[in-house]
C-alpha cells in the first residue's frame, strides 16, 4: 500500500498510530526499505509509539495525539446502567468480585488468587470470566480441586444464596456486570500478554486492579494510575491485598466513576486534532 501510494505521489498520514515493541523490532530489521516508503505525517497515541515510529521513519513528521478511543467513550455505560438482567443470578447480600478476561498463561496465578480471596474473605461471590470459552472445562477441574463451590452462569435460574464462585460461560455480559462489582481484577496483565480493558470497570465505579503488563493500553497514559482511579500492582500478592482491602473497606464508587469519566473527558479531542493535521497536509 505504501509503495503504490508513493508511486501516485499521494500524501500519507498515519492516524491514531500504535506500534508494539515486538512489531518495532521486526520492522527495524528492514528499516532501509521502510525509510523509502515513509509516510509524511504520523500521529501516534503515546510517546513510546512516537519514538518507535520516529526511529523507523526518521524523515517523517511525528506527533502525538490523544487516542480517538477517548472520543468514543463519551457514550460508554457507567454506574447508572440498569441491572435487571442479573437479578436471577446474583444475591443482594454478598459483595461481588470479578476476575475479568483471564488468559491461559496466568491461570496458575489466578488459581492461587481465588483460593486466597476466599480464605481471607469467605463471604463473597467471585465471578470468573475466562478470556476464551474453551478454557471453561479446565476451570471446572481446577475449581473442583480447590474445593470451592461453583455454579455455571448458564445453569443459574435463581440467585445464588451462599458464598462461592460463578464460572461465567456465556458471552457478552462482562461489561454489564461491572456496575455490580465491588472490585475487579483485569486479566492479561500478570504475564506479558498486552493487558485488557481496565477503563470499563473503573467507569462503573469498581475498585479496578491490573497487573504490571498492559502494553496494549499504554495509550491510556499514567494518569489513571497516578490518580489511583485504576490500581496497578506488580504481582499476585499485591493484587490479593488490594482486592481484600476493597472488599473490607469499599470506597465511594460514585466518586471513582466520576473521576474516571473526568479523566476520559480531559483526553478527548483526538479526532478533531487528526482532522486538523490532515487538512494541513493538503
Amino acid at each position: 500500500l505504501l509503495f503504490y501510494l508513493r508511486q501516485k505521489k499521494t500524501r500519507i498520514a498515519v492516524v491514531n498510530a500504535r506500534m508494539t515493541r515486538k512489531s518495532h523490532r521486526a520492522y527495524m530489521h528492514t528499516r532501509l526499505l521502510w525509510r523509502n516508503l515513509a509516510p509524511q505525517t504520523i500521529l501516534a497515541t503515546a510517546p513510546k509509539d512516537a519514538e518507535r515510529y520516529g526511529l523507523l521513519f526518521p524523515r517523517a513528521r511525528v506527533l502525538t495525539m490523544a487516542n480517538m478511543k477517548f472520543d468514543q467513550m463519551a457514550s460508554l455505560p457507567g454506574i447508572e446502567q440498569p441491572l435487571d438482567r442479573f437479578r436471577n443470578v446474583l444475591p443482594d447480600h454478598l459483595p461481588l468480585t470479578v476476575l475479568a478476561s483471564i488468559r491461559r498463561q496466568e491461570e496458575p496465578l489466578i488459581r492461587q488468587l481465588i483460593g486466597r480471596l476466599f480464605d481471607r474473605y469467605p463471604s463473597q461471590i467471585v465471578a470468573l470470566f475466562p478470556r476464551h470459552q474453551h478454557r471453561i472445562n479446565h476451570w471446572k477441574n481446577q475449581l473442583k480441586s480447590l474445593k470451592i463451590p461453583f455454579s455455571l452462569r448458564s445453569a443459574l435460574r435463581n440467585p445464588v444464596q451462599a458464598p462461592g464462585l460463578i464460572l461465567w460461560d456465556t458471552f457478552g455480559e462482562l461489561r454489564d456486570i461491572y456496575p455490580l462489582a465491588r472490585t475487579v481484577f483485569v486479566g492479561g496483565s500478570l504475564e506479558p500478554l498486552g493487558g485488557q480493558n481496565f477503563i470499563e470497570p473503573a467507569l462503573a465505579g469498581a475498585v479496578t486492579v491490573t497487573g504490571p503488563y498492559y502494553d496494549d493500553f499504554e495509550w491510556v497514559g499514567d494518569g489513571l494510575f497516578d490518580q489511583r482511579i485504576v490500581l496497578k500492582k506488580n504481582n499476585v500478592d499485591q493484587v490479593e491485598n488490594t482486592m481484600i482491602d476493597a472488599l473490607s473497606h469499599p470506597p465511594c464508587r460514585e466518586d471513582l466513576a466520576r473521576r474516571c469519566r473526568s479523566y476520559i473527558i480531559s483526553r478527548q479531542g483526538g479526532a478533531r486534532f487528526a482532522c486538523s493535521e490532515i487538512i494541513k497536509s493538503l
